[in-house]
């Protein structure tokens, strides 16, 4: 069984980095020892973040997301998740992953990932601020063409500038920011929103590997865990087991991992989620599934010895796992309902795939318009059927 202890110096001593600091404190040392730039302010000689100090992650806000998913787990779960490592690391792939050796059992998520979820959250809030100003234009008597024009061409922009910089990103040598001109894009009063999105994908992405450490997919010693029951119970009802079962076993372990990720995050493990809970693990596991497909081209998997399944069998757990936790369940006159949310949020990645297939065959995929994007919204919204309060007579 893993221990904290040597988690913690396994992760330190596989990635070469100094165990008494922060990442952030790690990574800006860094920069200024091989080009001479400070990152941060000084007040003297001391950071303003050199007092924190590394236990369960090298990053304070992993530590917060770590914590807060523990305590979402059931409890004879916990005492693992407590014993894992979760470390943010200097690398330039998109990716999040799970592994364990021996005592060790870590969770990692690259500093590249965190740059495009910030990336692709600023271009969610274009898409729908994008959709909120046509909403307003439409509820006119005469819609104003000049308008919807301008709306559409914010709706394009963020899109294009993913385009100038997916090859920096794709790079797995390079570690790369280049969101800055994104998030200039967003009204300040919108900032901490994105920046709860890109916290909750985050999340998603650690549960996401936590799921893994729990399912037994990193040891073969749980096989049998309660992990396994209590996912398979939760999910008999739905279509996940069919979509499954043409999958060979790594896909259906990601398929599993993503399923189990979605319950922590909305803390559905011990009773009934509230709706923000289910927001927060719906925007999280769409942004980060919507980002890496886009970016790595996962929409439909690879014919040769696939590892992950396509993006859209994916999007689909999410879609049950948000069906299943909201089931029956009214509508809220303040906060809305979580099946409105998914319907946006499928058609954005419905909107990332367009950008994709007209950037890769532009004779054949036209650019959709802001009108298309929302008779699609509508048309997905009907089909979902939000339950009204009557329902709940």
């Amino acid at each position: 069984m893993a221990t904290l202890k040597h988690s913690r110096g396994k992760f330190f001593h596989t990635h070469k980095m100094p165990p008494d600091r922060s990442f952030w404190r790690y990574f800006h040392d860094t920069v200024e020892s091989q080009t001479g730039i400070s990152l941060v302010s000084k007040s003297g000689n001391r950071f303003t973040f050199a007092d924190w100090k590394p236990e369960r992650s090298n990053c304070e806000q992993l530590t917060f997301v770590l914590e807060g998913l523990t305590l979402n787990l059931l409890d004879d779960w916990k005492a693992l998740a407590r014993n894992l490592f979760v470390g943010r690391i200097l690398d330039g792939e998109i990716n999040a992953k799970a592994w364990s050796e021996k005592q060790a059992g870590i969770v990692e998520i690259t500093l590249q990932y965190t740059h495009v979820l910030g990336a692709y959250a600023a271009t969610y809030n274009e898409y729908y601020q994008s959709i909120r100003g046509l909403m307003e234009v439409l509820t006119k008597v005469e819609s104003d063409d000049d308008v919807v024009a301008a709306l559409t061409a914010r709706l394009e922009r963020p899109w294009k500038e993913i385009r100038n910089q997916q090859d920096q990103w794709k790079d797995p040598k390079l570690i790369y920011g280049g969101c800055a001109s994104l998030f200039s894009w967003v009204d300040p009063s919108r900032l901490p929103l994105v920046e709860e999105m890109v916290l909750s994908a985050e999340a998603f992405a650690v549960a996401h590997e936590l799921s893994h450490h729990l399912l037994g997919h990193t040891n073969t010693k749980r096989e049998k865990s309660s992990a396994r029951r209590v996912l398979h119970e939760a999910v008999r009802a739905t279509s996940i087991p069919q979509i499954m079962l043409p999958m060979n076993p790594s896909q259906r372990q990601e398929i599993e991992a993503d399923a189990l990720a979605f319950l922590i995050c909305a803390n559905a493990l011990r009773g009934t989620p509230t709706f923000p809970e289910i927001y927060n693990a719906l925007a999280g596991s769409a942004l980060a599934l919507i980002a890496a497909a886009h970016l790595n081209d996962d929409w439909i998997p690879d014919e040769i010895a696939p590892s992950h399944p396509a993006f859209f069998d994916r999007m689909q757990v999410i879609a049950e796992m948000t069906t299943l936790t909201t089931a029956g369940r009214p509508e809220d006159n303040e906060l809305g309902h979580p099946l409105g949310f998914l319907a946006q949020l499928q058609t954005f990645a419905g909107l990332a795939l367009n950008a994709f297939l007209h950037q890769n065959d532009p004779e054949n995929y036209r650019r959709v318009n802001l009108l298309d994007v929302a008779s699609h919204l509508t048309e997905l919204a009907d089909k979902l059927e939000l339950p009204g309060a009557e329902d709940d007579a």
